[in-house]
């Protein structure tokens, strides 16, 4: 699936207004929260990259 498409796909969800439900939203937020403890190095580089702070 291309970008543009899950860009779609989330809108289109998002306009139907049915809020997530509570065990997808955790399991999402687990699978961030993995992603950002494993790639801590490299996410601080690419916001240095962007904000040379």
């Amino acid at each position: 699936m291309s970008l543009h498409q899950l860009v779609e796909t989330q809108r289109q969800y998002y306009k139907t207004g049915e809020p997530a439900k509570l065990s997808h939203r955790r399991e999402q937020l687990l699978k961030l929260r993995k992603i950002l403890k494993e790639d801590h190095d490299t996410l601080t580089e690419g916001v240095y990259q962007d904000l040379r702070r």
